[in-house]
């Protein structure tokens, strides 16, 4: 029974040299598994955050694109449409010079100083008093200039200096619009530089059979278009922009950014697309003759 107390009392026999060996080398391999499960599930883990975060990434930037687009697409028709009443005034103005025969029936008398000078008059009755556009002149056929607006008066002058004269001169056009930039007649009138640029609408004028009486030109000042674009209210920092069909800048005065739409001319102003700064471009046309081109920023 002692022996078997002395025994119960012992240490354990740590064994020989050669089971301590096996034993710290058994220990070692199952640290050595445990680490390498370790890094193995914290691989599996980074990775799979990476990619939930890269599929939530593009999930919300698609979203945004498209929520932007969307943005882009209200706001640019709805300016395109305050845009075209300007535009409308234009040639509403146009028109009821054209259809008024009192006018057509002067037109066609003898261009006299006494006739020109009721002209003159009649233009204004036409005219006033509301006056929707700043400035209308009438060229007769027979070489003299009727104006009324921000320049009244009778004064010999034709039209075969103005840009638009060459658009009226194929006979399949009957009406053109342009923006016709600074008149220096009529900019001494304004300090805003918007005030002294103008678009101008020209129309071939024919009495009610069909017979050639001259031209009439409606011209706007940039500054009542820059009011509509004024309001354009920007949500994701979008950047309007107003063109002629040729690409050049008619608001704001300076382009908002060096060479900010020269890509979007060399593209020919698509509808909708990227640039290569990743900005989102919408292009709007008015009237066929303008382009409402809205830019925003990739951040």
């Amino acid at each position: 029974f002692m022996y078997f107390f002395y025994m119960a009392g012992r240490k354990p026999d740590p064994g020989t040299g050669k089971d301590k060996e096996d034993g710290r080398r058994g220990m070692k391999k199952r640290k050595t598994v445990r680490r390498v499960l370790f890094g193995t599930y914290t691989v599996i883990l980074v990775l799979s955050f990476f990619l939930l975060a890269a599929v939530l990434t593009v999930l919300q930037l698609s979203e945004i694109r498209s929520r932007t687009l969307t943005r882009l697409e209200q706001e640019s028709r709805a300016t395109v449409l305050s845009l075209n009443r300007e535009i409308d005034q234009m040639r509403t103005m146009a028109m009821n010079i054209s259809y008024s025969t009192r006018m057509q029936d002067r037109l066609l008398m003898p261009n006299t100083s006494g006739e020109a000078e009721k002209l003159s008059a009649l233009l204004s009755l036409i005219v006033l008093p509301n006056r929707p556009t700043d400035q209308i002149n009438i060229y007769t056929k027979d070489g003299m200039r009727i104006s009324s607006g921000l320049v009244n008066g009778v004064s010999p002058g034709g039209p075969e200096d103005q840009i638009w004269y060459a658009d009226l001169a194929d006979p399949e056009r009957t009406q053109t619009l342009r923006f016709t930039g600074v008149d220096e007649s009529l900019a001494k009138f304004s300090t805003d530089p918007y005030g002294r640029k103008f678009l101008t609408l020209a129309m071939t004028n024919y009495d009610n059979f069909g017979t050639f009486c001259g031209y009439i030109e409606i011209r706007q000042r940039v500054s009542r278009f820059a009011q509509v674009l004024s309001a354009f209210g920007p949500e994701y920092g979008e950047q309007p922009a107003f063109l002629d069909r040729e690409g050049r800048l008619i608001w704001p005065v300076d382009d908002p950014e060096n060479g900010l739409f020269e890509e979007a001319r060399r593209m020919g102003f698509p509808e909708e697309w990227t640039d290569s700064g990743g900005g989102l471009l919408r292009c709007a046309p008015v009237s066929d003759a303008f382009l409402l081109v809205t830019r925003v920023r990739a951040e």
